[in-house]
């Protein structure tokens, strides 16, 4: 008659690529987390059994709560990615369910070419297209102008720059209303998108309003 072991504990859990003290405690089930860069696209979960018997099976939590069996790698989305680990004693009858939260950083928006129409005395029309959110809610977008002999690639709070907001964030193009340019002048600009992970801007485009004249 042999007994069977009904230890369904883990000695160790840790998480790679990276280092990540997850403080683990053997009977401390969940509240575990980490967090990884937006390049980090999958995880490896390496649980160490307690009982050489116990066996151990991956699941990720979806967005409605339903679990699903996965692989391990585990491969993660952008925000946070609920792990179960689940591991049964070799009498399994007996389990034990562990879980992490690893958050995945968003990126920074993706911007293309900046666009430009309508250009007068002083006044044009200029926008852009955010093609990829970076897995955030783009919250601003608009376009960064400044005359050409004052800085070639202009920047949000750069000196000379000024920003036209477009009315809405989101993807898709846009434009806006440049207003109060100065005549007979050369402009550098550039669309930017902001999310939560920071803001980046498109190719620097110029254009250059034309020179007012008095016809006699």
């Amino acid at each position: 008659f042999t007994t069977l072991s009904n230890d369904a504990t883990l000695s160790d859990l840790a998480l790679s690529p990276g280092t990540h003290d997850l403080h683990f405690l053997p009977l401390v089930q969940g509240g575990y987390g980490a967090s990884v860069p937006n390049d980090t696209t999958s995880v490896t979960v390496t649980a160490t059994v307690a009982q050489p018997n116990a066996t151990v099976t991956f699941f990720v939590v979806k967005g409605d709560g339903t679990r699903v069996p996965s692989a391990n790698p585990i491969a993660l989305n952008v925000g946070p990615n609920g792990i179960v680990i689940q591991v049964k004693a070799q009498d399994p009858f007996f389990f034990r369910e562990y879980s992490v939260t690893v958050t995945r950083a968003a990126a920074v928006p993706t911007v293309t070419e900046p666009t430009s129409a309508s250009i007068a005395i002083t006044s044009a029309t200029l926008g852009g297209t955010v093609t990829g959110d970076g897995g955030a809610t783009v919250s601003t977008r608009g376009v960064v102008v400044v005359p050409s002999l004052g800085m070639l690639d202009p920047r949000l709070g750069g000196a000379g720059v000024t920003t036209f907001a477009a009315t809405a964030g989101g993807t898709g193009g846009f434009t806006v209303d440049a207003t109060l340019l100065t005549p007979g002048t050369a402009y550098s600009y550039a669309a930017y998108a902001t999310n939560s992970a920071g803001t980046s801007y498109s190719a620097t485009g110029t254009f250059t309003t034309p020179v007012t004249y008095t016809r006699e």
